[in-house]
């Protein structure tokens, strides 16, 4: 990483002391996205593991600039992709975008991140939901659709800040 004038620096700089705030700033990003990899935070994941997948979303989502791929001895990794680094965290809708479920309630179906298709890339296991459309209002840990057919934009997050892409589902509950 290259640094110029930031803070009045007459000739640009590079190398780890120009990285390390940069990546540390990622890191705390990516903290925010997945709290789980925090010490101590809710539904925190061991120590270890955490480490590692807090290393794993920054690492593995650089972008490589040798053109090679592999990390070298003068790029490393490549360039830290915040953006890249922070949707690894977040839940990935992997289902089906329709849905047919039985009610399991008498005023519906309540439906959880993971029942509605939403994988939990980090592990947290703390999954908040946010919608619209027909199954009452969000944002909550789970969604009730009454008996029928209902059509909702559905995003899935791991802190209630950074959600994930909305998805539309039609929603059938017998």
């Amino acid at each position: 990483m290259t640094v110029s004038g930031s803070g009045g620096f007459e000739t640009t700089f590079f190398g780890t002391s120009a990285a390390v705030p940069h990546v540390g700033a990622i890191a705390a990003l990516v903290l925010q996205a997945a709290p789980c990899l925090l010490d101590g935070g809710r539904g925190a994941l061991d120590p270890v593991a955490a480490r590692l997948a807090l290393r794993r979303a920054i690492v593995d989502t650089a972008v490589s600039l040798n053109g090679g791929g592999a990390p070298d001895n003068e790029s490393g990794s490549g360039r830290a992709d915040a953006i890249a680094a922070i949707q690894g965290t977040l839940p990935a809708f992997t289902g089906a975008t329709t849905l047919v479920v039985d009610a399991n309630s008498g005023s519906g179906a309540t439906l959880t991140a993971a029942q509605l298709g939403f994988a939990d890339a980090a592990s947290c296991g703390q999954t908040r939901l946010a919608w619209t459309g027909g199954c009452g209002t969000g944002p909550g840990d789970a969604l009730t659709c009454p008996r029928g057919t209902s059509t909702v934009s559905v995003s899935a997050s791991r802190n209630g800040v950074s959600f994930s892409a909305p998805v539309d589902l039609h929603i059938t509950v017998r």
